[in-house]
């Protein structure tokens, strides 16, 4: 089973780039058939296992996922928990000046695109991403 809450976003400088925040949690293994959402996603994810997926092609702690067109079927490990930056569909490319068009239906590890600070959080050219996450 999982829990999902949404949040809105509230800095009026990121309104043009994201459009919710989510966080989901997860209770049991269950596999779950996730819908094509329309949208990239970074997912940051809590966990006490090395993978929050058991899918071959999502084997980092956090992920960028591009724009899906299709179901896929994940199968999170229980007491994961996922912290989302849900973009616009062209969010991610108007903010960060990268296409995931490459992506399109799959995606890649956060640090593949993010660099780390010397406390392990990521950032793009030196700003903290978790600066875009200010939620009241």
């Amino acid at each position: 089973m999982q829990h999902a809450t949404f949040f809105p976003v509230v800095t009026d400088s990121l309104l043009p780039y994201i459009d919710s925040f989510s966080y989901v949690s997860f209770d049991s293994n269950d596999s779950l058939l996730v819908p094509p959402l329309g949208f990239p996603v970074i997912l940051f994810c809590f966990s006490p296992h090395n993978s929050f997926y058991t899918h071959n092609e999502f084997k980092n702690e956090s992920v960028v996922v591009g724009q899906m067109t299709r179901y896929i079927k994940i199968n999170p490990s229980p007491n994961t928990k996922l912290f989302g930056i849900n973009f616009k569909p062209y969010g991610f490319y108007n903010l960060f000046q990268v296409s995931l068009a490459a992506y399109q239906d799959g995606g890649f590890g956060l640090n593949q695109l993010f660099s780390t600070d010397e406390n392990g959080y990521y950032n793009f050219n030196g700003v903290p991403l978790w600066g875009l996450c200010h939620i009241d």
